[in-house]
């Protein structure tokens, strides 16, 4: 679908990254286009330190801040907490002094990363509902700092490969020593402590596969709230079912948030995925023909407009508790040191770092 062919609702993308290692000039101004070419009223942007992908994402939680300061006030920055130099010993304090740090510096939120993800890369694996987390967890309920998590993966992925539609083998999930289902209990215990907690899950948890549990996260948890940023099977399950998830979706209208999950392809360097990313959103909830991506076809499931109002753009302004935060960035300069500090940062990514001091300090 042509963009100028999208219906004209207001619309907010709740889910991108900065993960291509790129110089902090090209970096601004793809997030410009990415503004201009959706028409997106604003973008958030979701940092991840210690990612599982490696690489130049090191420094997302200062490029962040840096498109909030230099796009304000389009964007919302969200921190990714540090693992690697996690205290085996640790009574809490850790993850703790991470979020007042985000908060004082004027984060917008936290983005956090299912911590299999990070134990596959030799990090230590803490479980959501591990005492260690609680300070932490505590401290975002009480201040209403909101969170996105990543939970797990497409359900289909830790089954058989046999099973998994081809173009989607990439996400077989291989060597797992927990299971989703081990994950969403984890998850609903740390939930049972922490119910107040502002959270969206996303890519809708990869839950579809169950709508009754789905409901059940939403009767329970009244701040949680769901994405639709693409895992393709998700729309998988919407296709297979849709009248349930019509019903279920009309229902929950409150409780659900638009995403694209856009920059999260380092070697998208045409700039094709950000057009396919959205036309699979936007397209399945706003078209009635098939509609074609990613070598999958894909049965459209129309919702009004009062609908997608909610889901683009009113559901997260909520969510957000209106436009982005103050921001003190000078305090930004501590996390600048710590990166610094890191080995084998590449020569682009000191130039990088160079830049975004001299900003934070102006």
């Amino acid at each position: 679908m042509e963009k100028d062919n999208y219906r004209k609702i207001p619309i907010r993308d709740s889910h991108m990254h900065v993960w291509r290692e790129q110089s902090m000039e090209e970096t601004v101004a793809f997030h410009k286009w990415i503004l201009e070419e959706f028409g997106y009223e604003t973008i958030a942007i979701m940092s991840i330190h210690d990612n599982p992908n490696g690489g130049a994402m090191r420094d997302e939680n200062l490029k962040s801040m840096y498109l909030k300061k230099v796009l304000s006030p389009r964007v919302y920055a969200y921190a990714g907490l540090h693992y690697k130099d996690f205290p085996v010993d640790d009574d809490g304090t850790y993850f703790l002094e991470q979020a007042k740090y985000y908060h004082a510096c004027g984060y917008d939120g936290i983005k956090m990363f299912y911590p299999i993800g990070c134990y596959r890369k030799g990090f230590p694996y803490i479980p959501l509902a591990d005492p260690r987390y609680d300070k932490y967890f505590a401290f975002m309920e009480e201040t209403g700092m909101p969170i996105t998590i990543h939970l797990g993966g497409p359900e289909a992925c830790f089954g058989n490969i046999e099973d998994v539609p081809e173009s989607q083998r990439k996400w077989h999930v291989k060597d797992c020593p927990v299971h989703l289902h081990d994950m969403f209990r984890d998850f609903t215990s740390m939930m049972d402590k922490f119910p107040k907690l502002k959270i969206v899950v996303a890519h809708f948890a990869f839950i579809t596969w169950h709508p009754d549990w789905a409901q059940q996260w939403l009767d329970k948890y009244e701040n949680l709230s769901f994405d639709l940023t693409p895992s393709l099977f998700m729309y998988f399950d919407f296709q297979d079912k849709p009248e349930i998830w019509r019903e279920f979706l009309t229902r929950n209208a409150d409780r659900i948030i638009y995403g694209t999950d856009i920059g999260s392809n380092t070697k998208d360097v045409e700039k094709k995925e950000p057009h396919a990313l959205v036309h699979v959103v936007r397209g399945f909830f706003e078209e009635t023909e098939k509609i074609y991506e990613f070598e999958e076809e894909f049965t459209p499931m129309p919702m009004p407009d009062d609908i997608l109002k909610k889901f683009y753009k009113e559901n997260i302004m909520r969510y957000y508790g209106g436009e982005p935060k103050a921001a003190n960035y000078k305090l930004m300069l501590q996390e600048i040191e710590l990166i610094a500090k890191e080995e084998g940062l590449s020569e682009l990514a000191k130039e990088n770092l160079e830049v975004m001091r001299k900003e934070f300090i102006r």
